[in-house]
């Protein structure tokens, strides 16, 4: 064969071998949506019912913030007055307790 002739087959052989090199286009992983809590009023329904005590710390409701103290509880708690900005994540054993602007306890709820 003339090198004339051997240079387009040459240049199919090696064009063929980069292409059999590339990488093949992979589909992305399917991700399943995230979990969406039904809404309960203007607030998230609570995963785990009454799993911090709420209700039977309802003897709260009207006092001063600071009878949380008093009172032995489950786990951690919050106190969330009106312009306070909260963390979103969930967890069942932290007890939420809502104070208006003179810190006395409006309502508690698990979360």
């Amino acid at each position: 064969m003339k090198a004339a002739t051997m240079k387009p087959v040459l240049t199919s052989i090696l064009c063929a071998a980069l292409f059999a090199c590339t990488p093949t286009a992979r589909r992305a992983p399917t991700v399943s949506p995230p979990m969406v809590l039904p809404l309960t009023g203007d607030h998230l329904k609570e995963q785990e019912p009454d799993s911090c005590g709420a209700s039977k710390l309802g003897h709260l409701v009207g006092q001063n913030e600071g009878m949380l103290r008093t009172v032995a509880l489950k786990g951690r708690y919050r106190a969330i007055s009106p312009d306070t900005l909260v963390t979103q994540e969930y967890d069942a054993f932290r007890l939420n307790a809502y104070v208006d602007d003179a810190g006395t306890i409006q309502r508690l709820t698990c979360g």
